[in-house]
């Protein structure tokens, strides 16, 4: 048994998936100049940024998203305005007031819209749609403005002072309105007193994740990878030879964490195909800077009512097209062609109940291994177990990597669990603590390539608590006291049965003998012997170097196995001694004696 309680484990220090709280900001919208007209056509594609300045109070604009399908399907609207700072400093917010026969029917814009590209009459783009009103669904969108957008490009054309502005931005996940466009928006009937007063919010995005069977693990799932600002829903998993869409302006574009029998992710839109560049979004997913997210179309099945909150769009996700590489504040920049390397997390689980399932998941974010990595073989052992039930497990599970200097390294665990309630879930615990102390370590950057595990399921409840202690003693097993005194004597072995108790049944005792050597030359020594079980054992894993923590989590106690602990002091010396027993099952609880070294 690994250092945390079982109820914290999964929340402990780490780096999380969560997108950053951020503060409200205050804004003062601009004066709006008139519109000018583009010369030439711009590529439709990767169309010319329109200029903020050139913006005029109910300017028409139009656009592209997708409600259905992969088709990105026409809106249209008008300008309302634009917020200085509106996102961040040196990143302006633009305003407008957005229809379409779907927008009409669920109410206003949803999530999923996240990069809906807004052009103007010329073709030139303004931006892509990343903000909506914070209370309910409205037609009133918040848009980054394309300049900033275009300066994630490899070849952007924004100018320097944008890019430096970016880099220094503190962004904002809620936008307080000014008074004046408040009562503006309201005056045209596009929102309510109260939500203009609210405010504005990024979309949030839509997320899914495959493999969770109820609501409860979805709940478990979400918590572990500490999201927040997406709507969660349950989607299906997508497979590394899955069929691929084409990344369109206006049409669907998914970012995912892993995919597989786990599949997590987002799906948004993308707002510009330039080349084999893709920007999209118009706000981060995690605001993590250079990133490693696979780049994914989708396909939408519908758009999801709610009065509300946002309507939020419902899509399967379809195979890697490329590899997300930028999350910043402005949107996501992606590459298409090979999606990026990832830790393979491949599971094998059985029950004695006949069934059994292969699968695998391909995780791209090393910081999401451990927690994507234990819900993808959560995900498989349900199937297989086929409930949330009691029982006990047996599970293997193997770790491939290579550290900093290039050289490889493996390790391989095996424990058992057992669970009144809950074995599936029970069982992934402490392998997450294993692979986050691995991710996480302190000496040097390591990349973990492959996560294999093998899993046992039983529907029979097996643990057991140490009891009883005995001590044999002229020829008979005597039963000692729990913390008795003892007289023992240099050199000597004490022979002992551990009595086992199994939970929740009565006269089904086992026992364990166990053989504990009294060090020499103690005489006078005081201290005590204590017998534990594995399960109840909180194993340090605490070491000077990489190889060292890898020796100790193989070496960690196991929960079927039973411990000896002799502590002696003499002459303000200590002296120690460990031993164990495998037992077979989970075996919790502790019985321990005081000793005395005498001639």
């Amino acid at each position: 048994m690994l250092a945390r309680p079982i109820h914290r484990r999964l929340r402990g220090n780490k780096q999380t998936l969560a997108g950053v709280a951020l503060g409200t900001v205050a804004i003062v919208a601009s004066t709006l100049a008139a519109p000018t007209t583009a010369q030439s056509a711009p590529d439709p594609a990767c169309p010319p940024a329109y200029p903020i300045a050139d913006l005029a109070r109910d300017q028409l604009v139009h656009g592209l998203t997708v409600s259905a399908g992969t088709t990105p399907d026409p809106f249209t609207g008008k300008v309302l305005g634009v917020l200085n700072d509106g996102i961040a400093p040196g990143l302006d917010m633009i305003l407008v007031r957005l229809t379409s026969p779907e927008i009409r029917r669920v109410g206003g814009i949803w999530a999923g819209m996240s990069g809906s590209p807004v052009y103007a009459d010329d073709g030139s783009l303004i931006g892509a749609v990343s903000y909506g009103l914070a209370f309910g669904p409205s037609r009133v969108a918040g848009v980054t403005p394309a300049a900033d957008m275009q300066a994630l490009l490899d070849n952007a054309p924004s100018s320097a002072t944008a890019q430096a502005a970016l880099r220094k931005a503190e962004g904002a996940d809620h936008v307080a309105l000014p008074d004046r466009t408040a009562d503006r928006i309201v005056d045209m009937g596009a929102a309510t007193t109260a939500e203009a007063d609210a405010g504005l919010d990024r979309l949030p995005i839509p997320f899914g994740i495959s493999g969770m069977g109820s609501a409860k693990r979805m709940r478990q799932a979400a918590d572990a990878l500490d999201l927040d600002g997406v709507r969660l829903y349950r989607t299906g998993a997508v497979s590394a030879d899955a069929p691929a869409t084409q990344i369109v302006a206006g049409g669907n574009l998914g970012a995912t964490v892993s995919y597989g029998d786990l599949t997590a992710g987002g799906v948004g839109t993308a707002t510009a195909v330039c080349g084999d560049e893709v920007i999209a979004w118009g706000h981060p997913l995690f605001w993590s800077g250079p990133t490693t997210l696979n780049m994914h179309g989708a396909d939408a099945i519908y758009i999801q009512e709610d009065p509300t909150l946002f309507p939020f769009k419902v899509a399967n996700l379809t195979g890697p097209v490329g590899t997300i590489t930028d999350d910043r504040l402005a949107g996501l920049r992606g590459v298409i062609g090979d999606p990026p390397e990832s830790a393979e997390i491949t599971s094998h689980a059985e029950s004695t109940e006949g069934r059994s399932r292969d699968g695998t998941t391909h995780v791209s974010l090393q910081d999401a291994v451990p927690e994507i990595g234990v819900f993808a073989l959560l995900a498989n052992l349900d199937v297989v177990y086929d409930g949330i039930r009691g029982g006990s497990s047996r599970l293997r599970m193997t770790v491939e990597g290579e550290r900093a200097n290039g050289d490889l390294f493996e390790f391989s665990v095996v424990d058992r669990y057992a669970s009144e309630s809950d074995i599936t879930f029970e069982t992934i615990f402490d392998s997450w603590e294993r692979l986050y102390r691995v991710a996480q370590n302190q000496f040097e950057d390591v990349t973990i390539t492959d996560v294999s595990f093998r899993a046992l399921l039983d529907q029979d409840y097996r643990e057991y608590q140490i009891s009883k202690l005995r001590l044999r003693k002229g020829g008979h097993w005597v039963t000692l006291e729990r913390r008795q005194r003892l007289s023992v004597n240099p050199g000597q072995l004490l022979r002992l049965r551990a009595v086992l108790s199994r939970v929740g049944e009565t006269g089904r005792d086992r026992t364990v003998g166990l053989a504990v050597q009294v060090p020499r030359r103690t005489v006078g020594a005081r201290g005590a012997l204590e017998v534990r079980g594995g399960a109840d054992v909180r194993s340090s894993l605490r070491a000077g170097s990489f190889p060292e923590l890898l020796a100790k989590i193989q070496g960690a106690p196991r929960n079927d196995e039973v411990l000896d602990y002799l502590s002696l002091r003499k002459d303000g010396r200590g002296i120690r001694s460990v031993g164990s027993t495998a037992f077979g099952d989970v075996v919790g609880g502790s019985f321990g004696v005081r000793l005395r070294v005498v001639r």
